[in-house]
């Protein structure tokens, strides 16, 4: 069985108008990138068994109110990687 364990990220914190656009920049490439290099680093090997799990870990900090791009950031990283079966309580007919 093969298992991905996304453990990696970072939020540095500043106001935008601070123009941080480097820590913009390590938040995209470690969060997103991060999550998207290793999915397609196991996603082969997963096809090839049909069959694997992905775990997503993050801190407290990704469940706590903020601003509508983190959510936005924080809602793809966590949406189902099996697009064939429907998220928990989506009442959408699942894909086929």
């Amino acid at each position: 069985m093969v298992v991905l364990v996304n453990n990696a990220g970072v939020m540095p914190l500043s106001y935008m108008s601070d123009l941080r656009v480097d820590d913009w920049n390590q938040v995209i490439d470690v969060n997103l990138r991060g999550v998207l290099h290793g999915i397609a680093a196991v996603l082969p090997s997963m096809t090839e068994r049909r069959s694997g799990h992905t775990i997503d870990v993050a801190s407290t900090a990704a469940y706590r109110s903020a601003s509508r791009r983190r959510r936005a950031l924080r809602h793809q990283v966590r949406r189902p990687r099996d697009h064939r079966r429907p998220a928990q309580g989506d009442t959408r007919p699942a894909r086929s």
